[in-house]
């Protein structure tokens, strides 16, 4: 009985921690040097979409400040906005879609009207065309940095980038 007595109270008292983290949220590798599919390292959240119609895959969102409910995002041309994240799929009107926060991105639309993209440099929102990135020469103190560009363009389209927000 005292056995039993003991077994139960140290059922109910030992605790075990585990770490609770996505799984695969690293880049790992395959014996051949080749990166795993799906390990890639990116982080996403769930955004909705309030722009007032549908946004594109590429297009940087902010949140909208209307909603005041941490989810609702929408496109900006104010250099004063805050961007949250790039939309990884085209999104409709008020629609609940997966929006990218950091990693490798492949097809970020660039406005090239204030300056050309140069790799290496940093990545801004577009205060003429709401929802793209602008490369500047001069950035102000206002200023919020989306991630870097690793290609240099003096074109506007799709280019690629390493979102850090």
């Amino acid at each position: 009985m005292k056995m039993f007595l003991f077994a139960l109270i140290a059922t109910m008292t030992f605790t075990a921690s585990a770490l609770i983290n996505p799984v695969n949220r690293s880049t790992n590798l395959k014996y051949d040097g080749t990166v795993v599919p799906g390990s890639l390292e990116q982080h996403f959240i769930n955004v909705k979409n309030t722009s007032g119609g549908s946004v594109a895959i590429g297009q940087v969102m902010v949140l909208d400040l209307t909603a005041d409910n941490g989810f609702s995002a929408t496109t900006s041309t104010s250099d004063l906005a805050a961007p949250i994240c790039v939309m990884a799929v085209t999104c409709a009107s008020n629609a609940l879609c997966k929006c990218q926060k950091y990693g490798y991105f492949s097809a970020a639309l660039f406005d090239a009207g204030p300056a050309p993209a140069t790799a290496g440099k940093k990545a801004f929102l577009s205060s003429g065309a709401a929802g793209y990135i602008v490369g500047k020469n001069s950035p102000a103190a206002t200023d919020y940095p989306i991630g870097i560009f690793y290609d240099s363009t003096a074109a506007s389209g799709p280019i690629e980038l390493f979102i850090q927000l």
